[in-house]
């Protein structure tokens, strides 16, 4: 399996039938329309084929009940999902699961539902809510005005200036009162204290009209002046009168929240009514990238060659009046892309899908990656007690949760990656870091299970597990330039291939060869390594300066070119990050178990804090390594493998197809 083959199609039909094209285009989602509007630029059709406006369509009415039908149900949804009580938890909204629905109940909602009298309900509702929460917040700034007033036997409407005698309110700080009251004693004004409110005293003074300007002679004391505004009536009364107000206005509110909770019951209706009109819209939009006159319309797209049968019977199907097209890809047409791998490879199209698509026609390396992932992520991780974690969880949450095609992808990847970790894990002698060491004699069966299972300690053998990761890289690394050597041979370049990959893969596991003899393995084979490592080096010079024109220069080039033995070899080193990432959970499991077995000494509590230690540290590295270990398998296919032979830059391929945002068609809850 590797890059599906497409087919590029073009449909002709009469108008009466396009939209019926159309709908059974949504329903198949198996074709990608492209927009005729540029293409036809500069082609005689171009001349006789040309957009038919809405109006001239009749469309004119579905296409504004299809924009009125989605806003209304988006506004609905919008305003009941606040009076919402159970709110969606991290999980479920990142997974954002779609809710599975009857094609029976979603085609009674479409008839039946009433949407504008909803609509118009949630309206008005909003609209007296909006009203309730202005009224209140005046209420309540009149509660705060008057709150330390209460004892106040005057009506507000009596402080004010008269022509002989001034009456007013005012306040100052608590501490300054005493002080304040004491120095006004001797001035023609008189002091009534009425009560306190957040650190102030509130007065009412007495004054001669004229006379006494309190906050200009008696600044030194804070004293600002108090203004009821158009209240009338003595305090307590005021303030009776606004709680009376403020409860009436909790009863309506809580009226319409009771009212909105009732209506939430109809979610699922409405959530059917927007994917519906949702669909409405994208019909209509998709028809703005077709070529029409009059009588007639034109749409060209792209289908999977597989899939091609399957579109023509149900286009055709509508009517004799419609033809279908097909043809291979030109060598300029732009051709979206569609990864087709084995199910069990299919997962690792995550990972392709981060770095880009292959371009059409060029090979997809998912079913190249996929070993090498899968292993580079057992040992970068290399715990098993967190492989046994992570792939539970992951079988967990693909169990519980209705997770699209494409986060399915990832959550299987993950489990495919627990299953690694523990495989390797094990391997490695990891089951919660050192946690098995630290266990009571009782527990000598678990160790010497562990060490039955031990074959690379990365704390104890750290070399030994380098060099596994390093023959890795020098695996994959050559396997990336023979990929590369028969892409050039089926392009027709055969001899191209063999100079200009061939030579590398002679010379490198020639030159690893000679240096293994000369370490004094297979010493007897020194000679025969050495001569095949000069035999393809002398390849190398004399093959890569072909394309220097001066003859003086090609030596230099060819000389030039076996510099890329750094290159490689710094590649193949990138490798020892597995060493890393292993060392790095192992350790840190190590000293997360060591801080657990400390608190174990604390008294009463210290039980609970193992446990705590324990659980948390444990799961806080293994959801750090996880991340570690994702990235870095992912960049050394990115940056050690795919450069050797990857171009990418391929379009993703979308079809025309519903992409319902809150519901599927499938069986009722």
């Amino acid at each position: 399996m590797a890059v599906a083959r497409m087919k590029k199609v073009a449909i002709v039909g009469h108008q009466d039938f396009r939209d019926d094209v159309v709908r059974v285009l949504q329903e198949l989602g198996s074709v990608q329309i492209v927009d005729l509007k540029d293409r036809l630029g500069g082609l005689d059709v171009a001349q006789h084929v040309g957009r038919r406006p809405v109006g001239d369509s009749g469309a004119a009415a579905d296409v504004a009940k299809a924009d009125e039908g989605f806003a209304q149900a988006s506004y609905c949804l919008r305003y009941l999902q606040g009076f919402e009580n159970a709110q969606k938890g991290l999980i479920e909204s990142f997974l954002a699961q779609k809710t599975p629905v009857s094609e029976e109940r979603f085609r009674k909602v479409v008839e039946e539902f009433d949407l504008k009298a909803l609509y118009e309900a949630c309206q008005a509702d909003e609209a007296w809510l909006s009203e309730i929460r202005n009224t209140r917040a005046k209420l309540l700034s009149q509660k705060d005005l008057l709150s330390g007033w209460e004892s106040l036997d005057l009506a507000v409407e009596e402080l004010r200036e008269g022509e002989t005698v001034s009456v007013g309110a005012a306040s100052c700080p608590a501490g300054e009162f005493e002080a304040f009251a004491e120095e006004a004693e001797g001035r023609p004004v008189h002091l009534v204290k009425v009560g306190e409110n957040g650190g102030n005293v509130n007065f009412v003074f007495f004054a001669l009209a004229g006379e006494v300007n309190l906050a200009s002679e008696f600044a030194e004391y804070g004293i600002s002046r108090v203004s009821f505004g158009d209240l009338r009536g003595k305090p307590a009364d005021i303030l009776t009168e606004v709680e009376a107000k403020l409860a009436e206005l909790d009863a309506c509110e809580n009226e319409i929240k009771e009212r909105a909770r009732g209506h939430l019951s109809r979610k699922l209706d409405l959530m059917i009514l927007h994917d519906y009109f949702a669909e409405l819209r994208g019909r209509r939009e998709v028809v703005e990238r077709f070529a029409e006159t009059e009588s007639a319309f034109l749409l060209q797209g792209w289908v999977k060659e597989k899939d091609l049968d399957k579109v023509r019977r149900a286009v055709e199907g509508c009517s004799n009046a419609i033809e279908v097209f097909a043809d291979d890809p030109g060598p300029d047409d732009d051709v979206p892309v569609v990864l087709e791998n084995h199910p069990l490879i299919e997962p690792f199209e995550v990972v392709t899908n981060i770095y880009g698509r292959p371009k059409y026609g060029e090979a997809d390396p998912t079913p190249l990656l996929a070993p090498f992932f899968f292993v580079f992520f057992g040992l970068a991780l290399s715990d098993a007690a967190y492989g046994i974690l992570l792939a539970l969880a992951s079988w967990y949450m693909m169990k519980k949760y209705r997770i699209p095609r494409s986060g399915r992808k990832l959550f299987m990847l993950m489990t495919y990656g627990g299953i690694s970790t523990t495989v390797f894990g094990a391997m490695a002698g990891g089951w919660f870091g050192d946690l098995v060491n630290m266990l009571p004699e009782q527990f000598a069966g678990l160790r010497a299970f562990r060490d039955s299972l031990l074959v690379l300690d990365p704390m104890n053998e750290p070399l030994k597990f380098m060099g596994v990761a390093l023959a890795l890289g020098v695996v994959q690394v050559w396997l990336g330039i023979f990929v590369k050597m028969m892409a050039t041979i089926r392009s027709g370049a055969v001899l191209d291939a063999l100079m200009d990959q061939g030579t590398w893969l002679f010379f490198l596991p020639s030159l690893i060869f000679m240096g293994i003899t000369k370490a004094g393995v297979f010493p007897h084979l020194s000679g025969i390594a050495t001569n095949m490592a000069l035999a393809g080096a002398a390849a190398i010079v004399i093959t890569q300066g072909r394309a220097t024109r001066n003859i003086l220069l090609k030596p230099f080039s060819g000389l030039y070119a076996l510099y890329g033995t750094i290159g490689y070899f710094s590649d193949v080193l990138s490798y020892s990050r597995l060493l890393a990432l292993g060392l790095a959970t192992g350790v840190i499991g190590s000293v997360i178990n060591q801080i657990g077995a400390l608190v174990r000494t604390v008294p009463v509590i210290g039980v609970v804090l193992m446990a705590a230690v324990f659980a948390g540290g444990h799961l806080f590295n293994l959801a750090i390594n996880v991340l570690g270990a994702f990235i870095h398998s992912g960049r050394l296919q990115f940056v050690e493998f795919f450069t050797k032979f990857f171009e990418g830059g391929g379009r993703a391929f979308t079809p025309f197809r519903k992409e319902g945002k809150y519901v599927s068609l499938g069986s009722d809850r």
